[in-house]
């Protein structure tokens, strides 16, 4: 993709370019990673910039005219349009995840999306992943916002206590094809991601790739994901299988003296 949209184009502010490319990534992932239309997506960005851009009431970007007859308003069809695709967005995060999420934080907000934070607000070493992950997922699952990353040290914490949240389809990404996959298929509404196992530019693109994606609305696909919602109406059930299940009451064993909690 880098090669892609680093086609000759005028020189832009680096603020500008940024957001351009940003859309511009944004576009390959939604018509498929396709090579042929990286100059067509090149200039939907310019365009989709300039309007919120002007919306905004800052310069177009080099080379992008202004549409004839009178300045964009607040009722401009194009501006509105420039803010509305974009989904609202929660992020949350632990120690493990802080500064990551601080990262991602700036990118976003850069990139013109409206996120809300739900902490941490500093770092602290004692705190606890669901204290953060859980007002998130809440929010998502209410329709608040449309789409959520929740990230701690591995990425695994934060799923898990994510998905305990009835609406919430939460995954631990790692590449690229589940970034979109998910959403497209499985209706995925919050990503994960572990601060402590993923660099910064692989996890902004996941982010991005996350948030370009759309969901499915195939009958196949809207099958599965109304049976999975029907499994959240289930009563929970003792597990039998051997250290999958809740943890186990404290035991005696055969061992005078010996305490068990997990499987003999």
């Amino acid at each position: 993709m880098n090669e892609c949209i680093s086609l000759a184009h005028p020189p832009l502010p680096t603020s500008i370019e940024e957001r351009i490319r940003s859309y511009a990534f944004q576009l390959y992932v939604r018509n498929g990673h396709r090579n042929d239309r990286c100059a067509e997506n090149w200039r939907e960005a310019q365009q989709h910039i300039g309007a919120a851009l002007a919306q905004d009431g800052g310069p177009l970007p080099p080379n992008e005219p202004a549409a004839a007859g009178p300045a964009p308003t607040t009722t401009t069809a194009s501006a509105a349009l420039a803010r509305s695709d974009r989904p609202r967005i929660g992020i949350a995060a632990d120690h493990g995840g802080y500064a990551l999420k601080s990262h991602l934080l700036g990118l976003l907000r850069a990139d013109g999306y409206v996120v809300t934070d739900f902490g941490a607000g500093r770092l602290n070493a004692a705190d606890d992943y669901p204290d953060f992950i859980e007002p998130m997922a809440e929010s998502v699952a209410a329709g608040t916002l449309d789409r959520g990353i929740g990230l701690c040290g591995s990425g695994v914490g934060a799923c898990i206590a994510a998905n305990k949240v009835k609406g919430v389809r939460a995954c631990l990404i790692r590449d690229r094809f589940c970034a979109h996959q998910g959403v497209e298929d499985d209706h995925m509404n919050v990503m994960c991601l572990g601060g402590g196992v993923i660099g910064y530019g692989l996890a902004w693109e996941l982010v991005q790739t996350f948030l370009a994606a759309r969901g499915s609305s195939a009958e196949r696909h809207l099958r599965r994901v109304a049976k999975v919602a029907a499994l959240e109406g289930r009563p929970d059930q003792p597990r039998t299988d051997r250290g999958n299940g809740p943890l186990a009451s404290p035991r005696e064993s055969a061992e005078p003296g010996r305490v068990l909690t997990g499987p003999e």
